[in-house]
C-alpha cells in the first residue's frame, strides 16, 4: 500500500513560503481500497458488528446525571439537557445515518466545525466517537461511506519531521505494535504433555497463586488432543508457524521421552513469546525407588534406588512426599 511521490512544494503545502516554491517534496503515503482496508478490518475482529455493537453500548449509557447538571450555569445546562435527549435517540444506525446527512452538507456545516457543543452537528456526532479506538473509528468511516473508493494516510510529515526513518517499515512496525499489546491483553497459554499435566497445574496455581488464574489458560483436553511429549513438540511447532499473539509456555516432563522429543525442536528458531521448559530437577528424584523389568530371579521385577531426573520425572513426582508415599511410608517406584 505504500505509495512515494515526488510533487512541487508548492503544490503539497498551503500557503507555501516563496523561498520554497522550487523546492520538490517527497509524498508518502499508503493507499488502498476502502474495500481493501475494510476486508483487513474485518479480518482483525473489527467488523461492522463490532463496531455497531460498541456504539449501540455507548448510547445505552449516554447522558449526565442530575449532581453533573446542576453544576453547570442555565444556559449551558439546557445545551447538555438537549445533547443527552439526542443521545437516548440515538443507535449505531441512526448515528451512521445522521453523520451521513450532515457529510453531504459539509460546507453548510463548516461553519460550526469546531463547534463540539452544536448539539446534532457533525463536530458534535464525531466528538461522541473521538476518543475510540483508530481501527474500530476507521470501519465506523467506512460504514457512513460505503461507496467510498480509496483510503489514503498520508505519511508525508512523520518522514520529514524524522519520526520515520524507514517508511517501509513503518506498517509493519504498526502490526508488530499491535501485536504485542495484543499479547498483553491476553492469557498465558499452557501446553502440556496430557490431560493429567493441565489438571494438577491447573489446581497447584489456584492454590499457590490464585491471584493470576484468570490470566493463565491451560490447553482443553475436553477436546482431546493429541498427547504426548511428540505431540507437544507438532504443537509448539504449529504454534510458531501461526504467528500465535498469546505468550504460550510449552511444559514438558522431566523424562527421557520429553529429551528425546525435544531434539527435533529448535528453540532458538522460536518468537520470544513462545518459552519451552521442563520439569525442573529435584532432591527427591534424584534418589527415588524405581521398579526394574521383570528377571528369573525377581519375576515381579526389582526395586533399586536411582537419579530419574531426566529420565523418568512426570508430573506426579512434583505432588509432594505425602502423595507419593505408601500407607508404610514408602515411596511409590516409577517403571
Amino acid at each position: 500500500m505504500l505509495r512515494v511521490r515526488t510533487v512541487p512544494a508548492i503544490d503539497y503545502y498551503t500557503p507555501v513560503d516563496s523561498d520554497e516554491n522550487d523546492d520538490d517534496v517527497p509524498v508518502i503515503e499508503f493507499r488502498a481500497s476502502a474495500g481493501a482496508v475494510a476486508d483487513r478490518l474485518d479480518a482483525m475482529g473489527v467488523d461492522a458488528d463490532a463496531v455497531r455493537a460498541v456504539l449501540n453500548e455507548q448510547f445505552e449509557e449516554a447522558g449526565h446525571d442530575e449532581e453533573f447538571l446542576s453544576a453547570l450555569s442555565d444556559e449551558y445546562r439546557a445545551e447538555v439537557e438537549r445533547s443527552d435527549t439526542l443521545l437516548r435517540t440515538l443507535d449505531a444506525d441512526t448515528w451512521i445515518e445522521r453523520f451521513r446527512e450532515a457529510q453531504a452538507d459539509a460546507d453548510a456545516d463548516a461553519a460550526a466545525a469546531d463547534d463540539r457543543f452544536r448539539t446534532g452537528s457533525r463536530a458534535w456526532l464525531l466528538s461522541q466517537v473521538d476518543d475510540w479506538d483508530e481501527r474500530f473509528l476507521l470501519r465506523l468511516y467506512l460504514l457512513v461511506m460505503p461507496d467510498a473508493q480509496e483510503v489514503i494516510l498520508d505519511a508525508t510529515a512523520l518522514e520529514q519531521g524524522g519520526w520515520v526513518n524507514d517508511p517501509a517499515e513503518l506498517a509493519s512496525a504498526a502490526l508488530e505494535s499491535m501485536r504485542d499489546v495484543a499479547a498483553a491483553h491476553s492469557a498465558t497459554v499452557v501446553l502440556t504433555e496430557g490431560r493429567t499435566d493441565s489438571e494438577f497445574l491447573a489446581v497447584a496455581l489456584g492454590v499457590l497463586y490464585p491471584h493470576l488464574t484468570d490470566l493463565i489458560r491451560f490447553l482443553d483436553y475436553e477436546q482431546k488432543p493429541e498427547g504426548g511429549a511428540g505431540a507437544l513438540v507438532r504443537l509448539v511447532k504449529a504454534f510458531a508457524a501461526a504467528g500465535i499473539a498469546n505468550r504460550v509456555v510449552a511444559l514438558f516432563d522431566n523424562d527421557a521421552a520429553a529429551l528425546d522429543a525435544l531434539r527435533s525442536l529448535n528453540t532458538a528458531d522460536l518468537p520470544p513469546s513462545i518459552r519451552v521448559m521442563r520439569y525442573p530437577d529435584t532432591a527427591l528424584a534424584a534418589d527415588y525407588p524405581t521398579l526394574g523389568p521383570p528377571t528369573v530371579e525377581a519375576p515381579q521385577g526389582s526395586i533399586s534406588r536411582a537419579d530419574v531426573n531426566g529420565l523418568a520425572a512426570s508430573v506426579e513426582l512434583y505432588l509432594g512426599r505425602d502423595v507419593l508415599a505408601g500407607p508404610t511410608g514408602e515411596l511409590r517406584p516409577v517403571h
